[in-house]
C-alpha cells in the first residue's frame, strides 16, 4: 500500500503511518516523512498546485535545536551599507529633543 494511502486515506499521522510500514526507530520514521513530502510535492507539481518540487531555502539550524538560528551566519550580520541605511535604525534622531516636554 503506498506511503501516502496511510497518511492522507486513513487519516493518520505520518508517525504512525511509519510504523504501521515498519519504521522501529526515529531514523526510519523521519525517512518515510521526508519521503512522503517528496512524493506530495511531486504530486502538486503534476495536479498544477505547485510549478516546482524545489523547496525554498531555509535558513541555517544552530545544533538542530529547533530553530535557533546560527549567529555566525552571514545573514544574521550588518553589513556597511545596512549600517548607514536609515530605515534600519531605530530612537531618534541625532539632536532631537529627549526632555518630553515638547520644547
Amino acid at each position: 500500500m503506498p506511503a501516502a494511502n496511510f497518511a492522507l486515506c486513513e487519516r493518520r499521522s505520518v508517525e504512525q503511518s511509519a510504523k504501521l510500514r515498519g519504521a522501529d526507530n526515529e531514523q526510519n520514521r523521519r525517512w518515510f516523512g521526508i519521503l512522503l513530502r517528496k512524493c506530495l510535492a511531486v504530486l502538486a507539481v503534476e495536479f498544477g498546485f505547485a510549478s516546482s518540487t524545489k523547496r525554498p531555502p531555509r535558513p541555517a539550524r544552530l545544533n538542530g535545536d529547533g530553530g535557533i538560528p546560527d549567529p555566525d551566519a552571514a545573514y544574521m550580520r550588518a553589513n556597511a551599507v545596512d549600517l548607514v541605511d536609515p530605515r534600519f535604525r531605530s530612537g531618534r534622531p541625532k539632536g532631537a529633543n529627549h526632555g518630553g516636554n515638547g520644547a
